[in-house]
């Protein structure tokens, strides 16, 4: 799946990103990549929840964003919206004996194990995917919450 972008004023961006010190550049590009993947994230978490996805909520809750620190450098920020391993509260109801049925190798399995049969299917099960329609529905609101971060931290930065 593909998903192209057209963007205008990237050379006053541009710009206005090299008058800022690199600390403040890279918090400026955190921000905005952050919110953009955001709002894919809520939309994910929207539509499991409306496909019937929760027997107890860990998965919908498990979904998240993560900084891909391998691909982010200065000047470029990667976001990976996935399933990840529950933490806190939903981490600690698995130590004190909360169970999910099957597993890898008799274990039993956390929501970050079970997704992938929900999102890409198996023999028995026909795929129910969320994230990947996620991106194309909360694609143009992604696009405008990093528009809308970016002017903001950039106007933050310049009265600073």
């Amino acid at each position: 799946m593909g998903v192209t972008v057209k963007v205008e004023g990237l050379s006053q961006l541009g710009a206005a990103m090299r008058s800022l010190s690199q600390d403040m550049a890279t918090k400026v590009l955190k921000s905005a990549a952050t919110a953009g993947a955001n709002k894919i994230r809520d939309e994910a978490r929207r539509i499991a929840t409306s496909k019937g996805l929760i027997r107890t909520g860990d998965m919908v809750k498990a979904i998240g964003v993560k900084r891909d620190r391998r691909g982010s450098r200065p000047g470029l920020e990667y976001r990976a919206i996935g399933v990840w391993s529950l933490r806190g509260r939903a981490k600690a109801k698995v130590a004190k004996g909360a169970k999910w049925r099957g597993g890898p190798a008799g274990e039993d399995a956390t929501p970050d194990y079970y997704w992938k049969f929900a999102e890409l299917g198996t023999v028995k099960q026909r795929p129910q995917p969320y994230l990947r329609p996620a991106l194309a529905a909360a694609h143009d609101a992604a696009v405008d919450a990093i528009k809308k971060r970016l002017k903001a931290r950039l106007d933050k930065a310049g009265r600073e």
